[in-house]
């Protein structure tokens, strides 16, 4: 019998699309272009095997042919690409659409908000700000293509003394504290569209919002479809994610580094007996 996907066979090169989506008819998301929401499966590798497990079973049709091989796509940057890449590229393309001549805002210089920025100037922002506390990664923003880069207490001063017109304010950290900042960098008429999730709750202020027309925007991973356009991007060269491998052994020493904020880029956790190969 023929298979039911006929783009892979033993040994296709493959990246997961996490959230495990149903992609039935009578699902309440996934016919109406919003697979990444669906709840019909535990997502991989926060609620089933994945991300860190060595070897997983995974559904087909939730797997994505990963162009080039990975001699084109390393193994790590295709990790990355599921999450750290697609995530901004949903927000920035799909729902908070960045078009030519905007002048865009990425807060929190992270794992997502350094891809934020390649993104942000791939889809041809005028002008990309980049904020973050530490001046290591506001270095590697200028570097992906930020045109501006200021610390979180001089970003509203440094946004109306240059007569910047923020369009989106991207908030890649999620916290009440660089959301307020973000509402208050906007323009009138801007959208603020919060990414991070360090907080549980965001408490909005309503006069400040309305005092500016404000849009206010969330969004979680990116669509199956997003994951075959970034994949395939990267694999164009028109992407360049940065990503740091490290093998699983190092596992704990990863999330301690990422709890004091000494992560400058994506960590791809990888088989110690593969990591000496690379």
């Amino acid at each position: 019998m023929a298979s039911s996907h006929p783009e892979l066979t033993t040994g296709t090169y493959v990246a997961i699309h996490s959230p495990n989506s149903c992609y039935k008819q009578d699902c309440r998301a996934c016919p109406h272009g919003h697979d990444n929401l669906c709840v019909a499966h535990p997502p991989y590798g926060l609620a089933a095997d994945g991300s860190w497990a060595a070897y997983a079973v995974i559904r087909a049709i939730c797997l994505v042919p990963v162009p080039g091989g990975p001699e084109v796509v390393l193994p790590g940057v295709a990790a990355a690409a599921t999450d750290a890449v697609l995530t901004p590229y949903h927000a920035m393309k799909t729902l908070s659409p960045v078009k030519p001549g905007h002048t865009v805002l990425c807060y929190g210089i992270g794992g997502l908000g350094l891809n934020g920025v390649a993104i942000a100037k791939y889809l041809g922002a005028k002008s990309v700000i980049a904020c973050d506390r530490r001046e290591e990664v506001l270095q590697d923003a200028r570097e992906f293509g930020a045109d501006y880069t200021v610390t979180p207490g001089e970003l509203v001063k440094f946004v109306r003394t240059k007569r910047l017109a923020v369009d989106f304010a991207f908030d890649f950290v999620g916290s009440q504290e660089t959301f307020n900042t973000c509402l208050s960098a906007i323009r009138v008429g801007g959208t603020v569209h919060l990414v991070g999730i360090e907080a549980p709750t965001i408490a909005v202020n309503s006069m400040k919002a309305m005092a500016k027309d404000l849009t206010y925007r969330n969004s979680f991973i990116g669509t199956k479809a997003e994951l075959v356009e970034v994949l395939q991007i990267i694999a164009d060269g028109m992407l360049k994610p940065k990503v740091e491998t490290r093998p699983m052994s190092e596992c704990l020493q990863v999330l301690e580094d990422m709890r004091e904020g000494k992560l400058r880029a994506r960590v791809a956790l990888v088989p110690d007996a593969e990591q000496s190969s690379l």
